[in-house]
C-alpha cells in the first residue's frame, strides 16, 4: 500500500474537521518558495513549494465592561497570536528536501519548528534533521532557516509569495 494516499486524506481531514466549529477564523495559504542555501554545503538555489494551515486566535463576545476604545460586546481573543502549520518541499540539482514546521506568529512575522527528511542524490544520502525558520510577510516575505543534521547545519536565506485562502464566512 502506498503512503502518500494515506498521508493526503489524512491531511485533508486534519484542515476539514475545524471548520465545524463557528468561533475557529482559519486559512489556507500556499505558494512557492526560492531559498539560497549555503553554510556546510557548496551554495545552490533550492525552488521549492509551501502549504499552510492557520487557526487565528479563538474569539468570544466579551460581556465584562471595557474602558479601551473598543465597544463593550465586540470579539476579544484569548491568544495574542495566530497559529499553525506547514507542509512543504524543496528542490535543487541534487538534493531534494521535504519538511513540516509548526508555527507562531502575529500576521507579519513568526516563528516555525519541525522535522527535515532530504534525499541527495549525487551521494546517495538520505537525512533526517530538525529544522527552524524565522520570517516576515504578507502576501509575500523573506525568511532565515536553519536544517540541523548530523553533518551540521544548512542556512538558507530566501523568499516566498503565499495566496490566502479563508475558510470561514467574510462579514463583509
Amino acid at each position: 500500500m502506498k503512503v502518500w494516499p494515506v498521508l493526503g486524506i489524512t491531511l485533508l481531514g486534519s484542515i476539514i474537521r475545524p471548520l465545524a466549529y463557528d468561533q475557529l477564523r482559519s486559512s489556507i495559504t500556499l505558494g512557492p518558495t526560492l531559498h539560497y542555501q549555503f553554510g556546510n554545503t557548496k551554495g545552490s538555489l533550492a525552488f521549492g513549494f509551501e502549504i499552510s494551515y492557520w487557526v487565528e486566535p479563538v474569539t468570544y463576545p466579551s460581556a465584562e465592561p471595557t474602558t479601551s476604545p473598543i465597544k463593550q460586546g465586540t470579539y476579544r481573543s484569548d491568544l495574542p497570536w495566530s497559529y499553525g502549520i506547514d507542509l512543504g518541499f524543496e528542490a535543487s540539482r541534487s538534493v531534494f528536501r521535504f519538511y513540516t514546521e509548526p508555527e507562531i506568529g502575529p500576521i507579519y512575522f513568526g516563528l516555525g519548528i519541525g522535522p527535515v527528511f532530504e534525499i541527495n542524490r549525487e551521494n546517495a544520502d538520505i537525512r533526517f534533521g530538525a529544522q527552524s525558520t524565522l520570517w516576515a510577510a504578507a502576501f509575500g516575505g523573506i525568511d532565515l532557516r536553519c536544517s540541523a543534521f548530523r553533518s551540521g547545519p544548512i542556512l538558507s536565506a530566501g523568499s516566498f509569495a503565499k495566496l490566502p485562502i479563508p475558510l470561514y464566512r467574510l462579514d463583509i
